[in-house]
């Protein structure tokens, strides 16, 4: 342990003139997060409203890039939209097709088309042999209709990406 000096008390004075830097500071600090608070919900705003529209121009005007991605170009600068889908399953419908095809009594097919975890789930080739099964006329319509409950498509939030377009940049190379 090393013997620094103990620092000296502050005078009443030094107490008070440290006390108002220190309010004048958080005063600052205050107006200047709110200022930025209003600024930034400003240009929020308005970078929402340009992405609403790019993406509105993009889906219905873009030229086709990648699957589910279309392009739309400026001067300079390219827009890319890409507009996804996301499939998740219902468990719940899931289990009513199983369930079916128990009561069914279609072991053979239950076997092929899920697999057992914890929960039932289907198996990935599941699609594709339902169909096979049904145009074969080895799954009846009710058990058909059934299966196609078990997966629940959703629209994702569009995706946009801004860059400068790769033949304008490569020209001016």
């Amino acid at each position: 342990m090393t013997n620094l000096p103990k620092p000296e008390p502050l005078t009443a004075s030094q107490v008070e003139e440290l006390g108002e830097e220190y309010l004048q500071l958080e005063s600052d600090i205050a107006f200047i997060k709110e200022s930025a608070t209003k600024e930034i919900s400003s240009l929020a705003t308005r970078s929402e409203e340009i992405r609403n529209k790019l993406i509105d121009q993009v889906g219905r005007y873009g030229g086709a890039h990648a699957e589910k991605s279309k392009l739309l170009y400026g001067l300079k600068l390219e827009v890319m939209g890409t507009f996804g889908m996301s499939s998740t399953v219902d468990a719940a419908a899931v289990e009513e097709f199983r369930l079916a095809l128990v009561e069914e009594k279609q072991p053979r097919l239950l076997k092929m088309f899920f697999e057992k975890t914890i929960r039932w789930t289907l198996a990935p080739q599941a699609s594709i042999l339902v169909r096979v099964a049904h145009q074969a006329g080895k799954l009846p319509d009710k058990l058909f209709m059934l299966f196609a409950k078990c997966t629940v498509s959703k629209p994702q939030s569009p995706r946009l990406v801004v860059r400068p377009r790769e033949k304008a940049a490569a020209a001016a190379s």
